[in-house]
């Protein structure tokens, strides 16, 4: 029986299907009205002109925590020391507390180009890559899936819509530039070329705390199957980046480490340990602390090695073997929804998740209910940031999870990598 179902998939996913009728044209059209709603209710404080000439202005808010950093890195001096940041910050931002960059040191020689420039000329540099890389991003999808000419603009609605899209590019923050990544992994495994997908995500682990899974997965995924080229590429690719940060920064990587490792002795800004994000452990570890509930805050933060206990037992000993597409399509996001920490604006690198649903979506017939989904979820994470309850953003991720789990069935066929091959060969 597993033939005919296989045959029945790769027909859906072959281009001979893509006829559109009346009810496909109107839930995109649908997309479009949600998100122009979305967009033009969008907080004023997110709205400022470019050229406002006080902090903070779009762009700019968390931009300041990278560009500082920078700064002080090129001085010869430790990003990673409150006062030093406050004193670089105070000539740009007011405030009586520094806006940490707690990212490895690697991040930096990615924008160190861009930091030569004036704070507000920075700002506005970013912003532009930013809003590049989100046309950039379904663009790529559409090519390496070898999607039709409405699939690809409904893609690029989706991103021009995609709330945590507008959050990073109005934050100034990096969630872009990483779902660009996570795009060029896709990719790179859509076509093949797995050491290159380990290059890409190597630069996710900028923030490895919201992959954490993802990793441990793909690890798994290669030991069963004893070739470890994702592996390679990403151990190469974090090998590069470590080394050329402290050819150009030396000493950064030991203040880094030195930091991460004493964060409770931590003077002048917030601990890590002590964020209250958007993720399933960090809500639910503040609330049990506000509770007063101390056992049940300490076992919330374990949350991440229950799943990883959970997740690593399935992949080595279940019957079928998972493809390493498969796994990054299906378990992203809750990686993301069970990291011990993440800002709302982290929850851009699902995009690719989201833009896949929507397409296995479209070609099964069904586009007009995941894409309300996803967009009541949307106008529900929009609210909460609305009620400054950003943290409790958790739940879009957690719609993503089981959007995802309902469309593999339809999905696999297209993006699963010995499927992909059949594809492209019947082709």
């Amino acid at each position: 029986m597993e033939k005919p179902t296989t045959a029945i998939s790769l027909s859906i996913f072959s281009r001979d299907t893509l006829s559109f009728n009346s009810k496909q044209l109107a839930s995109v059209f649908a997309l479009l009205f949600l998100g122009v709603l979305i967009f033009l209710r969008y907080d004023a404080s997110l709205s400022v002109s470019l050229d406002s000439p006080s902090y903070p202005f779009f762009g700019a808010v968390d931009f300041v925590e990278y560009w500082s950093a920078s700064r002080l890195a090129e001085q010869e001096k430790n990003p990673y020391d409150p006062a030093q940041m406050l004193e670089v910050q105070s000539q740009v931002r007011p405030g009586a507390e520094p806006l940490m960059m707690w990212n490895p040191p690697w991040l930096l020689p990615l924008i160190a180009p861009l930091m030569q420039l004036d704070f507000p000329a920075a700002v506005h540099v970013w912003l532009t890559i930013n809003l590049v890389l989100a046309l950039v991003i379904p663009l790529l999808l559409g090519s390496s899936f070898q999607l039709s000419i409405l699939e690809r603009l409904l893609l690029i609605l989706l991103a021009l819509t995609f709330p945590a899209f507008w959050f990073c590019a109005a934050h100034g923050q990096i969630g872009i530039m990483l779902t660009f990544f996570v795009t060029l992994a896709f990719c790179s495994l859509r076509h093949g070329y797995r050491f290159a997908a380990g290059l890409a995500l190597s630069f996710l682990t900028i923030k490895a705390h919201l992959i954490y899974l993802v990793l441990l997965a793909l690890f798994c995924c290669e030991v069963r199957a004893r070739k470890f080229t994702v592996l390679l590429g990403l151990l190469c690719g974090v090998g590069l980046q470590a080394l050329s940060c402290e050819l150009i920064f030396p000493g950064l990587m030991s203040s880094w480490i030195r930091v991460m490792l004493h964060q409770s002795e931590l003077i002048g800004a917030v601990p890590v340990t002590q964020w209250h994000t958007a993720t399933l452990p960090s809500a639910l570890a503040a609330w049990a602390a506000s509770a007063e509930l101390q056992f049940w805050a300490r076992l919330a933060k374990l949350i991440p090695a229950f799943t990883a206990l959970i997740c690593a037992n399935h992949l080595l000993f279940s019957a079928r073997r998972t493809s390493r597409l498969e796994i990054l399509f299906s378990i992203l996001a809750l990686s993301i929804f069970t990291a011990p920490f993440g800002w709302f604006f982290d929850q851009s690198m699902l995009f690719p998740v989201c833009a896949l649903i929507t397409v296995a979506a479209m070609r099964a017939g069904s586009l007009l209910q995941p894409m309300l989904c996803f967009y009541l979820l949307m106008i529900g994470w929009f609210g909460l940031y609305q009620m400054h309850q950003h943290h409790l953003a958790f739940w879009f991720p957690a719609g993503i999870v089981v959007l995802a789990w309902l469309a593999q069935p339809l999905a696999r066929a297209l993006w699963d990598e010995e499927s992909a091959v059949v594809l492209n060969h019947n082709r």
